[in-house]
Formats: structure tokens, C-alpha cells, sequence
């Protein structure tokens, strides 16, 4: 079994009638198992492993025959070592270990799955045919047993989702579980080249399908009412399962993979597969300061219908303020357009009245605002009567009073104009709220952008 030394009885004899019916069982040991039958065993240990310490010798010597068998069955190994693994989503490895043991013909690598349950519906549920297909991908990138499942634990289950989350990610990634970085880079090249193919292929077949092969069938292989040939494609996956649908239709630019609804849509998939520092991935730190595009209507409406981007910016920034307010930061901000544009042009959608309470309130310098009062000095200014003037020609006896006046030419808000004229001791409460927070919480506005 290694180096010209037959140490292990052929198939069919007997040296654990309980687990080894064939050769390719052994590939279900682990390490300690080879380890305790290597030592325990009489078994002729190869001369070329030049240790003279006898256990450290049968230690390497089982080491070499633990990797030799997973060479040699790969499939098996994988399958026995995502069974002794619980960490993983797989819920039908017991029905796939079964379906192994009683098809050794099968091949993870060269068996097509959908081909072989064709012929025989009964060989797996639905369910166990969606896994197999999973162990079936991470066989052909993952270099052994322990990397494969460690892809699994991790919810990897594609070379595209490797190929996203890049080298540098997956080697992080796979170091906690003790994968070295050299096996990391294997199984990462295996995927890009894997990536890099199917989406070759998928090209070249999309070109044919849109080209002037799809309206004059000049294609071998093809019948002639349109259908791949038997001969051709049998043994084979067939194209719909390797791309998705091929059914192509008219439809407007905002329902299709090049509206605005579709890129955005790729770009929250980009970053999903990003790490973050503060966070599983760099989707999860945009939803934290948006949440409410994740409940954006993906739809031509939302596509096509301008607004104001000022109203846009005050969504974002009264949505900030809110959850602040109620110490929440995922609170339900689901706001979908719904006006027309000539309405929106007016006035926005929605507005978070909450929030410009809160910043109605006592705030230091300049940051406090009266929403309402604002309101007010822009109307009538845009009527050509200051707020001011306004006040003082409907003036009754000194109510209102020459100070307030004065505030409203410097538009001084009534809170402002409180503090500005009230003597505060030093040691007051009302001294903090006006001063001290300046240089505790609140953050300049290219602070807040970058965050």
C-alpha cells in the first residue's frame, strides 16, 4: 500500500469484519485510528522511514498510510469526514454515507448526478441529490477531506462564493479551523479556475443562443426542431442547471439584468462576500447606517421616479436622529416611494417628526434647530415679509417684547434667546447640556459621511 509494503489485507479478507467490507472503507479512518492500528497491529513498518524511535516510526508510517487512502478515495474520505463533523447545514449525510455503501461505481467526480437519478429515481431523496451536489463542487476544489469541510462549516459551498470572497478572506477564514495558507491558495486557484471556466462557457453559450446560430441551426448536434441532441448531451448536466433559464423575452430596460434595480442588487452580493472588521462582511456595516435599503421595492417605479436629492439626504439623516432618540439602530425604516414626481417635487414622502423634536431641544452652539420655526422664517421670507417685521407690525403692547424681536432678526430660536439672557452657575446642569458635549458626542458632518 506504500512503498512496495503490503501491510493491509487485500478486499475480502478478514482483519475487521465490522467496518472493512472493501478497500476503500479504510479512507473512513481518522488519523488516531490509523495511529492505534498501526501500533497495535504486526505489521511490516517500510525500511526507508530512517527513525529509530519505534513509536515516533509507526507514528510517521501512519500518517503516510492515512494520506495514501485519502489519494485513493477522496470521496469516501470527504463523505466520512463531514459525518464525524456537526458544524455544518447538511441534514442527509447519513442517506448520502448509505447510498455510497451500496453504489461503490459511484464517482463525486465523474458520475453526473442528475444522469445516474434519472435512471434510478430511488437511489436518493431530493433533498440528498442537493447535497450531493455540493460535496460534488467542493471535490473539485478542495485538495482533501479536513478542507472540505472546513468549507462547509463555513457555508461555502461553490468556487463562485471562494472566488468572492478572495485569498486573503478564505485563508482567514480556513485558519480557524487549522488549514494551512499554502492549502488556502490551492483550494482559492482551484476555484478561480473553476469560476473562470463556467463563466466561459456561459458566454460562449449565451453568444450561440443570441447569435445567428439561434435563428438558423447550423450547430452539430442540434435537431431540427430545436433541441440538443441525445447523443450529444447524454451523460451530461444540462445547460439550464449549469446557467440558470435560457428563456429569453422582451421586457422593459428596468426589469432586466441592466436596470439600476439589477446592479444594485450585484453590489449588496459584491459586499457580502467582503470582511469587515466590525461586522461578518461589509453588507452587514452598510445596513447599520441604511437600513432602509434592504427594503427597497426592486422594482421600475422606484427605478425611474425622481426626487429631490436634499430629500434623500434629510431621509438618511432624520433615520440617524431617530434611532438615536430611541437607542435603536434598526429600527424600521422601510420607506418606499409611492408619490408622483410632481408630488414629490412639492413636498417629500416622509418625514420623521421624532427626530426634529429632538434637535428642537437644548443641543450646544449651533447644532440645535426648530424645524418649525425655520419653516416659518422661509415662508415668509419667500413672501417678502420677514419674520421680524411680521412680529413687530402685529406688536400689542410690548407682546411680543423687543428682545424677542431682536432674536427673530438674528433668527435666534426661543430656546437660544433662553440661555443667552438667563445667568447660569458654573457647577448648573444646563452648563453641560450647552457646552460640554461638544467634544463628547457630536461628530463634524465629514466625520459622519466617512462613517
Amino acid at each position: 500500500m506504500y512503498d512496495n509494503v503490503q501491510p493491509l489485507p487485500s478486499e475480502g479478507e478478514d482483519l475487521n469484519p465490522s467496518s472493512i467490507y472493501r478497500l476503500s472503507d479504510y479512507a473512513k479512518w481518522t488519523k488516531e485510528e490509523w495511529a492505534g492500528f498501526v501500533e497495535t497491529s504486526k505489521i511490516e513498518v517500510p525500511k526507508d522511514i530512517y527513525i529509530e524511535d519505534i513509536a515516533e516510526k509507526q507514528a510517521v508510517y501512519a500518517e503516510l498510510l492515512y494520506q495514501k487512502v485519502q489519494a485513493e478515495f477522496p470521496d469516501i474520505a470527504l463523505l466520512a469526514e463531514v459525518g464525524r463533523n456537526e458544524a455544518h447545514e447538511l441534514k442527509n449525510v447519513t442517506e448520502i454515507a448509505v447510498f455510497f455503501d451500496n453504489t461503490p461505481s459511484y464517482n463525486l467526480k465523474t458520475t453526473q448526478i442528475d444522469v445516474f437519478v434519472k435512471e434510478d429515481p430511488s437511489a436518493l431523496s431530493t433533498a440528498a441529490v442537493q447535497e450531493l451536489k455540493v460535496l460534488k463542487r467542493l471535490s473539485a476544489i478542495a485538495p482533501n477531506a479536513a478542507v472540505g469541510t472546513a468549507l462547509l462549516t463555513h457555508q461555502i459551498y461553490s468556487a463562485g462564493q471562494v472566488y468572492e470572497m478572495g485569498e486573503q478572506q478564505l485563508s482567514q477564514t480556513l485558519s480557524a479551523d487549522g488549514i494551512p495558507t499554502v492549502l488556502a491558495n490551492q483550494v482559492f486557484n482551484a476555484a478561480a479556475n473553476q469560476y473562470a471556466n463556467a463563466l466561459a462557457l456561459a458566454s460562449a453559450y449565451s453568444f450561440n443562443q443570441q447569435g445567428p446560430k439561434a435563428i438558423i441551426n447550423l450547430t452539430a448536434g442540434i435537431n431540427t426542431n430545436g433541441s440538443p441532441s441525445n447523443t450529444l448531451v447524454s451523460g451530461l448536466p444540462d445547460l439550464e442547471s449549469l446557467f440558470g433559464s435560457v428563456d429569453y423575452c422582451a421586457c422593459e430596460h428596468c426589469k432586466s439584468v441592466y436596470s439600476p434595480a439589477a446592479y444594485f442588487t450585484d453590489l449588496l452580493r459584491f459586499i457580502t462576500a467582503k470582511p469587515a472588521v466590525a461586522a461578518d462582511n461589509v453588507k452587514e456595516v452598510l445596513l447599520a447606517r441604511r437600513p432602509d435599503l434592504d427594503d427597497i421595492k426592486l422594482n421600475c417605479e422606484n427605478a425611474h421616479k425622481p426626487l429631490p436629492y436634499i430629500d434623500l439626504v434629510c431621509e438618511v439623516l432624520e433615520n440617524a436622529v431617530q434611532a438615536l432618540s430611541t437607542n435603536q439602530t434598526t429600527e424600521d425604516f422601510a420607506h418606499n416611494t409611492t408619490l408622483q414626481k410632481e408630488e414629490l417635487k412639492a413636498l417629500p414622502e416622509y418625514l420623521r417628526l421624532d427626530a426634529y423634536k429632538r434637535l428642537a431641544v437644548n443641543a450646544p452652539m449651533n447644532n440645535h434647530f426648530n424645524l418649525w420655526l425655520a419653516e416659518s422664517h422661509l415662508f415668509l421670507a419667500h413672501l417678502g415679509v420677514p419674520y421680524h417685521e411680521l412680529m413687530k407690525t402685529w406688536q400689542l403692547v410690548n407682546t411680543p417684547d423687543e428682545v424677542s424681536i431682536a432674536a427673530a432678526y438674528f433668527e435666534i430660536y426661543t430656546n437660544e434667546k433662553h440661555w443667552i439672557l438667563t445667568s447660569l452657575a458654573l457647577s448648573s446642569q444646563p452648563l453641560s447640556d450647552i457646552w460640554d458635549q461638544i467634544q463628547k458626542d457630536i461628530m463634524s458632518v465629514p466625520q459622519f459621511l466617512e462613517r
